[in-house]
């Protein structure tokens, strides 16, 4: 459900830039920047972005392009050939491995709290955020 989300209806883009929005309302540097399309494919020793150009997925830097429901299939079938970008790999390993709690700088602290509305969308929970105190 994540990929098909992320991979067709670019769910997980808006999701962020909402959220960067309102922090950069607060006064808050956003520290990622989601695209439309947040996986990278794996095949073999490859490991490229996916990129929709028209009607066509296309994987960056080969000859590789699947039409949507060759995509679908593929993401079906072989879910192992799709890796996840910054974006979505701290939400993925933490519901696979959830966190109580992050304990970051003040970036990683705003790094998370982008994710949220990601969390939040697919019923997830977003540790607990403390941020480190910056005087030694």
């Amino acid at each position: 459900m994540l990929l098909e989300k992320d991979i067709i209806e670019n769910t997980n883009k808006k999701l962020v830039d909402e959220v960067n929005k309102d922090l950069e309302g607060l006064g808050y540097s956003p520290q990622i920047f989601c695209r439309d399309i947040n996986f990278f494919y794996l095949d073999e020793s490859l490991r490229s972005r996916i990129e929709k150009n028209g009607d066509k997925y296309n994987v960056l830097n080969t000859d590789l392009s699947f039409t949507e429901e060759e995509i679908l299939k593929l993401v079906d079938e072989y879910p192992e050939r799709f890796s996840p970008n910054v974006i979505l790999s701290s939400f993925i390993s933490g519901n696979y491995s959830p966190q109580s709690g992050i304990y970051g700088w003040p970036a990683e602290v705003v790094y998370w709290l982008q994710l949220k509305s990601v969390f939040d969308a697919f019923q997830s929970t977003l540790p607990v955020l403390m941020p480190r105190n910056l005087e030694w």
